[in-house]
């Protein structure tokens, strides 16, 4: 039997289903390092499988700092408009340009970077491979792929611009 602290812990960690994350514990004998490996691994691959569609619809969202020195501008874009309108879409919306305003990414990915920057230099400048504000331990592709897995529907970030004073 599974531990339900586990299975929360799981789902909390990849944003999978309970059934699904009770399954994945259940194929690994509840050894929750296991399961969660193979969370990320699966959350990859639907990644993948999810990178291959269009993604025509999406929102541009803007965030202004406080201090009224920074501003960032965001698209991020999905497959259609419903999942365009959907509340956890928009949080992330939101989320990544406050990660933008934060951490000032210069380019998107680290194959858009000159190639004589040193591999930290590059992980440094770049959005989709930095460490994700909210949870350091995550890097922001990492969060883009829990959320593809979650609403079941190609995400990604087209563009963005960061003004700072």
């Amino acid at each position: 039997m599974t531990n339900k602290e586990d299975i929360k812990k799981l789902r909390e960690k990849t944003g999978l289903g309970i059934l699904e994350c009770q399954k994945l514990l259940k194929e690994a004998g509840n050894d929750f390092g296991k399961a969660l490996e193979a969370a990320q691994k699966a959350l990859k691959e639907t990644a993948l499988k999810r990178g291959e569609k269009e993604t025509k619809e999406g929102v541009i969202v803007s965030y202004i700092h406080p201090n009224r020195k920074i501003g960032v501008l965001l698209e991020l874009l999905c497959e259609t408009d419903f999942v365009a309108k959907n509340k956890e879409f928009l949080e992330l919306a939101n989320n990544l340009a406050v990660h933008v305003a934060a951490l000032a990414p210069e380019f998107l990915s680290v194959e858009d970077m000159p190639k004589n920057l040193s591999k930290e230099e590059k992980e440094a400048k770049a959005l989709l491979s930095q460490d994700y504000f909210k949870e350091p331990r995550k890097k922001v592709n990492q969060l883009i792929a829990e959320k593809i897995q979650k609403l079941g529907e190609n995400i990604r970030v087209g563009r963005f611009v960061r003004y700072q004073l």
